[in-house]
């Protein structure tokens, strides 16, 4: 079956990504390539990782009332806005870190997502994501209704039940 409106998504995605410099691409997940100011983004969502990434969102920032794609596509802006607080030897520490989690804490899903969130690129992303998030409620809005109405459409195309 071929899924049918991606394109109409990404339009709305982009429009929003590039008033900050940053072109978004459909993907098979949420990513972030900060040097080349690209994201891929997705409507698929890994749930241990993803339901752990939002609860760490929310107990920050409680005032934000937002959905699990609104919060991963501002964090995938995040890295790329505050990619540049880090050196290389600091993007490698990440990295490596990241690589270990398995090694640190095995099969302990809950365990290593929690540390994840607390690496300090992805820390950072989710508080740009935050603070902006609150400094611009007017353009959150407006960027949320564009995506509703465009999912609305995907998700009729595609038989999809929200």
């Amino acid at each position: 079956m071929k899924v049918k409106g991606m394109k109409a998504i990404t339009k709305v995605v982009n429009e929003f990504t590039q008033t900050f410099g940053v072109t978004a691409k459909w993907g098979t997940e949420f990513e972030a390539l900060p040097t080349n100011k690209i994201i891929h983004f997705t409507v698929l969502v890994d749930e241990d990782m993803d339901r752990v990434f939002l609860e760490d969102a929310e107990n920050r920032y409680p005032e934000i009332h937002a959905n699990l794609f609104l919060w991963l596509l501002m964090h995938e802006i995040g890295h790329c806005m505050t990619d540049y607080l880090w050196t290389s030897e600091d993007e490698d520490y990440f990295m490596d870190t990241k690589d270990r989690l398995d090694e640190f804490f095995g099969t302990n899903v809950e365990l290593k997502n929690e540390w994840y969130h607390k690496i300090g690129d992805e820390y950072m992303a989710t508080k740009w994501a935050g603070e902006y998030m609150i400094a611009h409620p007017k353009k959150m809005k407006k960027f949320c209704k564009k995506m509703n109405e465009v999912m609305k459409i995907f998700c009729k195309k595609n038989a999809i039940t929200p």
